[in-house]
């Protein structure tokens, strides 16, 4: 994280985002909830494609496009909730084994720690800062620690 000084001397967080998926899909049934994650990451300037889906079944249909390298997703929507999602993941070959952050504001641990073996690598509860909004997800995807994050940090020690 770097920390710059604005105009008019106020502190501002910025996250540095290159330890980020260039991919990332956020699944919400809540316009007003999509809408302010888009407003977040665009301030933040998420240098990847950040995909937005209103349902499950929509974010199936656009799979194949949004080609994601994790998924946030509301836990709570009708139709088809954030655990249905999950095992429906597990069947498509394009999003088996995904990381999957929940992004909800239930406090049900225990069934959110039930689905960690299908790739849930964390939880941001709403309601969330959205000015911490990236590094509130990078800070979840560090921990997670994906294979090739590793191999590319490892790479990034060697810059000219």
């Amino acid at each position: 994280m770097r920390i710059l000084l604005t105009e008019d001397g106020q502190t501002a967080l910025k996250c540095i985002m290159d330890k980020l998926p260039e991919r990332i899909t956020y699944i919400d049934d809540d316009q007003d909830l999509r809408s302010l994650v888009r407003e977040a990451v665009e301030e933040q300037d998420f240098p990847g494609a950040f995909g937005i889906c209103g349902s499950g079944d929509e974010f199936f249909k656009r799979v194949r496009v949004l080609q994601p390298q994790l998924i946030l997703l509301d836990l709570r929507m009708p139709e088809m909730n954030g655990a249905d999602v999950i095992e429906m993941m597990q069947r498509v070959p394009e999003t088996e084994g995904l990381p999957v952050i929940f992004m909800t504001g239930a406090a049900d641990i225990e069934m959110i720690k039930a689905y960690e073996k299908l790739g849930v690598i964390g939880v941001i509860h709403k309601p969330f800062n959205v000015d911490t909004f990236l590094h509130d997800v990078e800070k979840i995807w560090l921990e997670y620690g994906p294979a090739e994050s590793e191999s590319d940090a490892e790479g990034d020690s060697t810059e000219e």
